[in-house]
């Protein structure tokens, strides 16, 4: 079948590594979302904000929540500058709850099932309806 989906989370080992301020780490981000979305298909790629991890410094967590913004920011503009960016969609981890990481960084299979849960309930969002059922309600609203 054709890819319709990928979701990219990343971001944290550059943040764990010191590899560049958000800004630097945000530019990567894009670069990887433009060129996810431009794969065969036009798949709809899914950003992921990065969760909060457990270890580490207050600088770290600073620079994790102004990358997530700058990444909500991205996605919900009202005027995306390309087709590419009209098909991305935001996944939020920022409310995951930090028990569920395991060693500070990665996840317990419980973390790991929300992601998935709150990817798959943005995935449902962006999924179009099919033409039968849409035009069923047009002539039913009429």
């Amino acid at each position: 079948g054709r890819l319709a989906y990928v979701l990219m989370l990343g971001g944290t080992n550059d943040i764990l590594r010191s590899a560049g301020g958000a800004a630097q780490i945000f530019g990567r981000l894009r670069q990887l979302h433009e060129t996810a979305g431009r794969a065969p298909y036009m798949p709809r790629v899914g950003v992921f904000t990065l969760p909060p991890v457990v270890s580490g410094t207050t600088g770290w967590d600073q620079l994790r929540r102004t990358l997530n913004d700058s990444l909500r920011k991205a996605v919900t503009a009202s005027n995306p500058l390309s087709f590419v960016q009209r098909r991305q969609f935001l996944v939020d981890l920022e409310s995951l709850d930090r028990s569920l990481c395991s060693d500070g960084v990665h996840y317990t299979t419980e973390g790991y099932s929300e992601f998935a849960r709150r990817a798959f309930e943005a995935m449902q969002a962006t999924i179009e309806a099919p033409a039968a059922a849409t035009t069923t309600s047009i002539a039913k609203a009429t």
